[in-house]
Order: structure tokens, then sequence, then C-alpha cells
């Protein structure tokens, strides 16, 4: 998607930077402890949603160190046998694709990037091949953000653009879109949206999960 087809006016950009400057500074101002333990609540939601249960691919994005912590996403799907991707860009111009990790030891591995996110390389250093991409679309993707509302789904991320861009090609239009946010952190009443900002179908936090608006693969 290109982004220039819909330039931000001035003020919804001066509401957006001022939004995740102010969630931004409460993420990171939560003790780790307390990070761990609502993170593993929320992959306790997660993981009992029946989207996550019949998918056979996923993708999980790798957290920052101020996010909520998404390996034990990671590790649950690997032990259930699903096919992980997770987000792997070549270049700063270059768009985001999903690669895929073989196991806990590939994911332990992978070097952290300038902002503490584990980062794949491809090829692999293990195997010296290229990383595998999705030959058939993802089941279900594991979105991240700065803030989200509940429960109409909206989403404001980083500001990069590379989500919104990612779903909406044909390897994750039809995923199920699931965000993951820390409830008393990142939920907020209102989020300045744009024509191509993607909604969440699920918003799972701490306090459980939330149907925002049925995907194409709901019942």
């Amino acid at each position: 998607m290109n982004h220039e087809m819909y330039p931000t006016p001035p003020a919804m950009t001066a509401a957006k930077s001022a939004l995740r400057a102010a969630v931004k500074a409460r993420l990171q101002a939560v003790p780790p402890a307390v990070r761990a333990a609502k993170s593993a609540r929320i992959a306790e939601c997660v993981t009992a949603l029946p989207a996550w249960r019949s998918a056979r691919s996923v993708s999980v994005f790798l957290s920052m160190p101020h996010e909520l912590d998404t390996m034990p996403l990671v590790h649950a799907a690997l032990a259930d046998g699903k096919r992980v991707y997770v987000p792997y860009v070549a270049g700063r111009r270059s768009p985001m694709v999903m690669v895929a990790v073989d196991d806990a030891a590939d994911v332990a591995a992978l070097p952290r990037d300038k902002w503490g996110i584990p980062t794949p390389t491809t090829p692999s250093p293990r195997t010296g091949a290229p990383r595998e991409r999705p030959l058939t679309p993802l089941d279900l993707v594991i979105v991240p953000g700065v803030a989200f509302t509940s429960p109409a789904g909206a989403r404001i991320g980083y500001g990069a653009g590379y989500y919104d861009s990612y779903l909406a090609t044909p390897e994750a239009t039809d995923a199920v879109r699931v965000a993951v946010a820390l409830a008393d952190v990142q939920i907020v009443d209102c989020v300045p949206t744009e024509p191509h900002d993607a909604r969440m179908h699920w918003l799972v936090t701490d306090e459980g999960a939330v149907e925002c608006c049925p995907s194409s693969t709901s019942p």
C-alpha cells in the first residue's frame, strides 16, 4: 500500500505523535516483573482463542524491551506444531515480509537490533539457506501497536506503516488479526485513524479477549 495516496493532515500527525509519546512513556514505566506476568496472561488468552487453536501458520512480532513479551506466544506456537513466521525488513526502504523460525533454539539465537528487537538474518546462520517465506496465506497475525481502542479495534502503530502495508498483502488479507496490549497502559478512548489504518479482529489484553470486528474466517 502506498501511504503517499493518503497524506496525513498536520493536526493528525501531531495528535498521533503526542499519543505515541504518552503511551510509550507509560510502557517504559511498567516494572519488568509486572510486564512478564501480564505477558504470560496475554499468551494464555491468545492461545485459548478458537482462531489460534485452528491456525496452522501464524506470524508473531518480536518485542522491544519496553513492550509486552511475545516469546511465550512464539514458544506456544512452536510447541503446537504451527509454522511460525516473524517480521523481517531487509533495509530502510524495503517492505516488511515474514520469514520462518525453525525452533526455540533458532529464536533464542536471533541477534538484537538497535531497538533491542530479536531480528532474523537470512540466509539462516544455522543452515546457510534462505529463510522460508509463507507458501500459502497466513491463518493468524499477532499485531503490535502503541495504543488501541476497545471494542472498536482501532490501532496506532509506531509510524512506519509496516503492518498496515503488510496486512493489505495477499499473504495476510484473510488472516485473523489479533492485537495484544497491556490493558491499563495501551487501551485508550480514541485513536486518530486514517483510511489505510487496519482494524483488528481481536484485542487481547491481560484482562481478556474482546472480538472487535468479525474476520472472514469467523463462523
